[in-house]
Parts: C-alpha cells; sequence; structure tokens
C-alpha cells in the first residue's frame, strides 16, 4: 500500500511541477503572440482607413457634385429674375412716359441689328399690322432714336440718329439756335450749320425743331459737349446722346395721327 502512494505522488508532482513551468511561460508565449500579430493587424488598419477613405472621398465627391448643381441652378434663377425685373423696370418707365405723352405711341422690342457695319438700323418686332409706318420717329423715354425707313407686316427697320446718312432738325433749347444733326462714322452726333458766333454752349440742351417734318418738335436729342469751328467761320458742336443708343431694348413708336 505504501508503494502505491508513492507511485501516485511521483505522477502528481510531475504534472505540477509542468503546470508551474507552464505558467512562468505563459506570458513570455502570450507576447510572442501578440507580436506575431502586429502587423496583420497594422496591415488591417491600414486598409480599412483607405477603404474609409475612399468611401468618405466618393460621398464628399457626390455632395459637392449636388451642391455645385443646386448653386449652379440658384444662380440661374437669380440672374433669370433679375433680367425679369429690370426689364419691368424699363417697361414701366416706357409705359409712364407713353401715358404722359402728347403723342400716339406704341411699344416694341429691338430684336435685331443690321449686320453691316456701314449703317446702324436695329429692327423692331412692330409692322403694318401695328399701324407702323415709314418715317415714324422712334424714342425711348430718354429721347429720340431715330426714325422707320422700311416697314414690314409684323417687323420694321430703323435707322439710329447715329447713322451717316441720318439728319435730324434740331435746336438748342435755351438760345433757339438752329442746325442739322447728323452720325459720323464713329457713331457720334455732330451739330453741323451754326453761324459763326452762334449762340451755343456746353451743356445746352438740344431738340427736335419739327422743321424737316420727319420729327415731332420737342423731341430731346442730347447736350453739348463741345463746339469747334468749321470751314469759312461756322461752327459745329459735338452732341453727346440723351439716350445710349448702343444698348437699346425697348423703344417707342410714335404713330401717325
Amino acid at each position: 500500500m505504501p508503494g502505491r502512494k508513492k507511485s501516485l505522488i511521483i505522477p502528481s508532482l510531475i504534472v505540477a511541477a509542468l503546470i508551474l513551468l507552464a505558467a512562468a511561460f505563459i506570458p513570455y508565449i502570450r507576447a510572442s503572440f501578440i507580436d506575431s500579430l502586429h502587423l496583420p493587424l497594422e496591415l488591417l488598419f491600414a486598409i480599412n482607413r483607405e477603404i474609409q477613405g475612399i468611401v468618405l472621398y466618393h460621398y464628399n465627391l457626390v455632395q459637392n457634385q449636388r451642391l455645385e448643381r443646386e448653386i449652379s441652378l440658384v444662380k440661374r434663377q437669380l440672374y433669370e429674375s433679375t433680367e425679369v425685373y429690370l426689364e419691368n423696370a424699363r417697361l414701366r418707365e416706357l409705359l409712364d412716359f407713353k401715358e404722359k405723352s402728347i403723342y400716339p405711341l406704341t411699344a416694341a422690342n429691338v430684336i435685331g441689328y443690321d449686320p453691316s457695319n456701314l449703317s446702324s438700323i436695329i429692327i423692331i418686332n412692330k409692322g403694318k399690322e401695328q399701324g407702323i409706318k415709314r418715317d415714324c420717329a422712334v424714342i425711348t423715354n430718354s429721347g429720340l432714336v431715330g426714325r422707320v425707313v422700311e416697314v414690314g407686316r409684323l417687323t420694321s427697320k430703323v435707322l439710329v440718329i447715329n447713322d451717316i446718312n441720318s439728319g435730324v432738325a434740331a435746336l438748342i433749347q435755351r438760345s433757339r439756335q438752329k442746325g442739322l444733326i447728323s452720325g459720323t462714322l464713329s457713331r457720334g452726333l455732330v451739330m453741323h450749320y451754326l453761324p459763326p458766333g452762334a449762340d451755343v454752349r456746353i451743356s445746352d440742351t438740344v431738340i427736335t425743331s419739327g422743321l424737316s417734318g420727319l420729327y415731332p418738335k420737342g423731341i430731346l436729342i442730347g447736350k453739348v459737349i463741345k463746339i469747334r469751328e468749321e470751314n469759312y467761320g461756322e461752327m459745329f458742336a459735338v452732341i453727346e446722346p440723351s439716350t445710349d443708343l448702343t444698348r437699346l431694348e425697348e423703344v417707342l413708336v410714335v404713330l401717325p395721327k
């Protein structure tokens, strides 16, 4: 019996020794195991980070594209609203002028320009059906524009006063000095046939005289900005138009009575 107990104690001691030995080495084994996982874990983290970056970049790209489309839409709507507002403001001014005018008037839109550089002609969207006739005067609420030189059924051509072939009988409003205004190659206005010593001053207002029969009397043309002498002592005056003849969009046609 004692021999049997002895034989059981020895294996138990061996097992206990092995357990203690294993327990002593577990920290080192665990540290080695963790160290062996460091590189794969770093690689997985880097891959995950790159995937998240790609997803986030794609998301931001889609969002930016959406925002750019929305901004473009808002800008276009703003531009269109501004244009409508400006057009309505111009039309209100024309309507007010039309209601106060002593002349029968009809409003028209400028829909084109003569493609030739040799003449200054605009095309309007009113013609015979709207009562337009040849030589009808064309104005804005700011002053004289020109006269109708060709009439179609629904459109008309207007010779602008800064054309070299245009001529307007005019007078200085202050002194009643008469002259003839014509266009120039540079699209400016000049008042010719002023006698020597004519009573003309800088900033004098110039209006139509009504003597030619083409334009009603009293329509504003512009103001004097320069005075010069011509041959034989005659004078001429450079006139600044009261209407911007290069930016015409809506006009008024003086209808025959």
